[in-house]
């Protein structure tokens, strides 16, 4: 069996041992994903996203508390591309904001509702290497959303993004469908 088939046919028997719907399960593109998974990861890796002029980004989901803890730390600019996200799923609606701890490139930060809809934004958030102070480490503001979405400063698609752009999620599984299955694993954890 080819590695990335039984990566999958990995995930859909770790979905069901766990009690997560197959349905929320979806494709990994090589074995080593499933060495790194976490229970929230069942429930999606990536997608793609449509703006309302057409584009589609390539993007990078965020799900377990780390994740999005994590949210671009890390990453030098040549490893995350102008036309990429990262999506930060939430299931419930709440104050959000993003530190820039550990950040390496100045970016775009999105707050979304549920139905992906900019309710909030914040331009350039400045890059800082490493987690000590001074200088200060910037934080966005604080906003009530659902998702939060990061992006390149710098990026082209980043620049045609608004308060009140309606994004479009273009992949399978839905958000309404990754929110509900990793509602699931969390109701799952609390037992």
């Amino acid at each position: 069996m080819h590695k990335a088939g039984f990566a999958v046919v990995s995930l859909l028997m770790l979905a069901s041992i766990i009690g997560v719907s197959p349905a929320c399960a979806v494709t990994v593109t090589s074995v080593r994903d499933v060495g790194i998974l976490s229970d929230m990861s069942l429930c999606g890796f990536s997608g793609a996203m449509q703006l309302a002029d057409g584009s589609t980004l390539k993007v990078r989901l965020a799900l377990s508390d780390a994740e999005k803890k994590l949210g671009l730390s890390g990453l030098r600019r040549t490893e995350f591309a102008g036309d990429e996200a990262l999506l930060m799923v939430n299931f419930n609606n709440n104050q959000r904001s993003v530190n820039m701890g550990d950040t390496h490139f100045n970016i775009d930060v999105f707050f979304l509702d549920n139905e992906l809809r900019v309710v909030g934004l914040h331009r350039n958030l400045k890059a800082h290497p490493g987690k000590t102070e001074p200088p200060v480490i910037e934080n966005s503001p604080w906003v009530y959303a659902r998702h939060i979405m990061e992006m390149r400063a710098d990026s082209r698609y980043a620049r045609r993004i608004e308060v009140g752009t309606v994004l479009r999620w273009q992949s399978q599984p839905s958000v309404k469908e990754i929110e509900q299955c990793m509602a699931e694993v969390w109701m799952r954890r609390q037992r």
